[in-house]
């Protein structure tokens, strides 16, 4: 066999395993999404082989443009003219540039000014960009952030300071611009203003010119010439200006002939009255292309003097539309720059699909409901733990496992040619320095070499030029020759790559390579899913599984005679062993395993979330009983100054009074005229005195009250110790009798959240109707629609605290007792006509209002503004809130309002 030890054989392989992994066709889709000439060319020379700081840079770039198209759209690179050879012929002394190669020049400035212009928006615009972890590059993409070159521009936003180089290198030539743009007009002919000189002598031959044609027209319509000529019309012939004679029109005018008709019957004749004017529009036209020619050449000097700067902001603009066309395909495929890593320890892809693959399915996702839609593209995960040098695929010869082997080949060489790949971004990926593959048909005709002769030759070459750093593919060893042969040629082939130090991807479906890879420590098995009812594979990699070659099962379901099958099975039975049977029961005591332990781990999930549950309920219920106690406590104590307030005024007027009363006692005494004054100061004694007796029961009676909520309050707590799972009442506790009468409350269904509001009934009507009143409003309802109310409210009022019987009721206990704290915070009325609209914004703000919310949002939308016009007009006839306003943008802007409730003392606390 021929050694291949020379320098060539690995940029060979490079070059064969590209082919093989369908990189070139990968890298002209991608080109085609660049908006120049030059980006494409640029896309389709890049290549896995490239020195690796130029690749991982671009990946960083790639990572920030993201952001840079979030914040401030694509690039405006569209029409770019490649401009290198004419910048390179004006950099040579005494060269002249034609007019539309500098329109050429003055084309691609005017799109470098838009780039430039693109780029300081981009800067300006990342300042406010919020730092949401996107500026963040993964490893060791952010190493290039800490580079000298980089630190340089610490002006620029972290989320896009990775493409600060390529804006530095957009230089701007405003002279040469504003040169070009004086010379040339917008049709790309040259101005009379390119200098004074072109404008006076332009000046002088549009003069001249018009002169003469008056000339010509003159003499072309006296009735002298008349007869000589064909017709009046003035024409040019060789540069000169003519009329059209007879051929018999000697005698009749003296003129030079410059030309005749093809028929002889037409002579251009130029009238010697006219040469004198002829020859100065000729000495004219010469001085402006002398002038014309002399601005060309110092334009020319002048492109050149910026030929280097010309050809740098050339080279940026180029490798933004490289960069924006390999954008433009990972948004098409979704495809990510993930973590990477040089060291082929511990790599993994996760959510790995075929760049091809994806790029066709979703190309016929984009082209519309009439395609036929391409079979979706099922994602694989590999990861290879610490300490494992490869991996070994299995499964039945059906494609899946090649189509995985190419997935795990294409994907690294993107990378490492600076392409985002289609992997999720948890994905740690090896930049290898060599990826060499032995995939498929290999067989040589050209060299007479079989297709087992051409994979030896092809392994011998990989195995030569393999180091640690590469990754190596190995498609179906040993085949191609006898099986046993071939099985132990392949684990010898192992063997020997795995001494190298590469990484190996391998797949197979011989036995012994399976026992092989399944033995051995440096090495992990993955099996890829086949369907039988189909034949087809699902594509689907399971890591740590194995699969049979299940040769007896496709060979049944193709509709192979069962004689022939159980045939074949008797003559496998009788070779030996039955390797892929005792796989195939290892694997199903693996699966088994392995559901067990998904089984095991979900319960021990459940019962945590459970646990955690149960905590999160027992410190809430905590937590609402510590906001009752000290709200509780604030009422009991206001209760108890009012009522101490109440009492000491009482008090105090009772004794001024009695101070008055005996005054006017010892003044009626001295004069019997005044017992009309005695009787009226005794009666308001005695008013004073039931005064102070009905302030100190009134005291006493908000000390019984604060006496039983402290109780209720001291129960409470008791219970909640001990939360049950679903803190269900005490067992025994049933709810009190309900009858519909004057008096009763109830819930009125269809109003606030379900079960309904919470109201007073003050009278039943004799058609079925029912006025009740919850707070502060009255309305009429059906009778149908009033319900007995919550079982939570119920036990609420089940032991209210002791009053006395003569006690006015206050405004804060009937509240109490008709607030919905089961209200939503917010009322969507979006599509809603405005009377409909109003209608439920009433029934809202009063529930909200009376089950104390501090504040409750109505989304209206944006519309025409008139919903939300109606709406804010209503609120303001209301008393019941402090104000309302737009909510913040964050929370939608002028589409929703704002309603902030005045605080009620004593009122209910909502839900939270």
């Amino acid at each position: 066999m021929p050694e291949t030890s020379t320098a060539s054989a690995p940029v060979a392989l490079a070059g064969h395993t590209q082919h093989l992994l369908e990189f070139p066709r990968l890298r002209e889709i991608v080109s085609s999404f660049c908006a120049t000439a030059p980006g494409k060319d640029r896309v389709l020379a890049l290549s896995p082989d490239r020195p690796l700081g130029d690749a991982t840079r671009d990946l960083a770039a790639l990572a920030h443009l993201e952001n840079a198209v979030r914040i401030n759209g694509l690039p405006p690179c569209g029409g770019l003219p490649d401009i290198r050879s004419q910048t390179t012929a004006a950099a040579v002394v005494d060269a002249t540039l034609e007019a539309p190669q500098l329109l050429e020049i003055r084309r691609f400035l005017d799109i470098a000014a838009d780039v430039r212009g693109y780029l300081d928006r981009l800067k300006f615009l990342g300042e406010q960009f919020p730092e949401d972890g996107a500026t963040a590059l993964p490893p060791p993409l952010d190493q290039i952030l800490a580079e000298p070159e980089l630190q340089s521009h610490s002006d620029w936003p972290a989320c896009i300071r990775v493409l600060a180089p390529v804006a530095a290198a957009v230089v701007l030539q405003p002279g040469l611009r504003n040169a070009l743009h004086r010379t040339f007009d917008e049709a790309g002919e040259i101005n009379d203003n390119a200098s004074p000189r072109l404008a006076t002598i332009r000046a002088a031959l549009r003069q001249t010119i018009a002169g003469l044609r008056h000339e010509l027209s003159t003499l072309a319509s006296s009735s002298t010439y008349a007869n000589a000529l064909t017709d009046s019309v003035v024409t040019m012939r060789n540069g000169r200006y003519c009329l059209a004679a007879r051929s018999n029109y000697s005698g009749t005018f003296q003129g030079i002939v410059h030309a005749r008709s093809a028929t002889g019957g037409t002579f251009f004749v130029e009238p010697l009255q006219t040469t004198a004017a002829q020859n100065k529009v000729a000495e004219l036209t010469a001085d402006e292309q002398e002038e014309i020619q002399r601005i060309l050449q110092e334009l020319t000097a002048l492109v050149g003097s910026c030929s280097e700067p010309l050809l740098a902001t050339f080279t940026a603009i180029v490798t933004l539309d490289a960069l924006a066309a390999r954008h433009l395909f990972a948004a098409r495929v979704g495809a990510h720059v993930p973590e990477l890593t040089l060291s082929p320890a511990e790599w993994s892809l996760v959510g790995a699909r075929h760049p091809l693959l994806a790029y066709y399915r979703a190309a016929d996702a984009a082209a519309g409901p009439g395609a036929a839609p391409a079979p979706a593209v099922v994602p694989i995960s590999v990861t290879l733990p610490q300490g494992t040098q490869g991996l070994v695929v299995t499964g039945p010869n059906t494609g899946g496992k090649t189509v995985a082997l190419k997935t795990i080949g294409l994907i690294s060489m993107m990378l490492r040619a600076g392409f985002p790949a289609p992997v999720s971004p948890r994905s740690r990926v090896c930049l290898f320095a060599q990826i060499f593959a032995d995939i498929g048909d290999e067989q040589a005709i050209q060299d007479n070499l079989s297709t087992f002769s051409a994979h030896l030759r092809n392994l011998v070459d990989i195995l030569a030029a393999a180091t640690p750093e590469s990754l190596v593919l190995l498609d179906e060893l040993g085949t191609g020759t006898d099986p046993a042969q071939g099985s132990a040629l392949a684990l010898s082939i192992l063997d020997s790559y795995l001494g190298t130090g590469a990484t190996i991807v391998a797949t197979t479906h011989q036995q012994q390579v399976k026992l092989y890879a399944v033995n051995h420590v440096a090495l992990q098995v993955a099996a890829v899913g086949f369907d039988p009812a189909t034949l087809r594979p699902t594509y689907e990699l399971r890591l740590g599984h194995i699969a049979g070659a299940s040769a007896f099962s496709i060979a049944t379901t193709l509709g192979v005679p069962p004689a022939i099958v159980e045939r074949a099975r008797a003559y496998h039975e009788q070779s030996g062993p039955d390797i892929d049977a005792l796989l195939e029961d290892l694997e199903r005591q693996r699966q088994r395993l392995a559901e067990r332990e998904a089984e095991l781990q979900g319960r021990e999930a459940a019962v945590a979330r459970e646990g955690e549950r149960l905590e999160r309920d027992r410190r809430s219920a905590l937590g609402r009983m510590a906001i009752k106690e000290r709200r509780a406590t604030t009422r009991a104590e206001a209760i108890l100054a009012d009522a101490s307030r109440r009492a000491e005024e009482a008090l105090r007027v009772a004794r001024t009074v009695e101070r008055d009363a005996q005054r006017l006692l010892d003044d009626a005494a001295k004069k019997d005229a005044a017992r009309p004054a005695l009787r009226k100061a005794a009666e308001a004694q005695h008013q004073q005195r039931i005064a102070a007796r009905a302030a100190v029961t009134a005291l006493d009676e908000a000390r019984g009250a604060a006496r039983h909520r402290q109780e209720q309050l001291e129960r409470i707590a008791e219970q909640l110790e001990e939360p049950t799972p679903n803190h269900r009442a005490p067992v025994g506790v049933a709810p009190p009798a309900w009858t519909l009468a004057p008096g009763a409350t109830a819930c009125v269904r269809g109003l606030g959240k379900a079960p309904g509001l919470l109201a007073t009934v003050l009278a039943l009507t004799p058609d079925g109707q029912a006025l009740v009143r919850a707070g502060a409003i009255q309305m009429r309802v059906a009778q149908d629609a009033l319900a007995p109310p919550l079982r939570a409210a119920a036990s609420r009022d089940q032991n209210p605290p002791p009053r006395h019987p003569t006690a006015p009721a206050t405004d804060h206990l009937d509240w109490d007792r008709h607030a919905d704290t089961n209200l939503p915070t917010q009322l969507d009325v979006r599509g809603m006509t405005a009377d409909d609209a109003l209608a439920e914004v009433d029934r809202f703000i009063h529930s909200a209002y009376l089950a104390n919310y501090p504040f409750v949002r109505i989304l209206h939308g944006k519309g025409t503004g008139a919903l939300r016009k109606a709406i804010h007009e209503y609120l303001g006839t209301l008393k019941l809130h402090s104000g309302f306003a737009a909510a913040p943008q964050a929370n939608g802007g002028a589409g929703v309002t704002e309603v902030f409730f005045i605080e009620r003392p004593g009122a209910p606390t909502p839900k939270s």
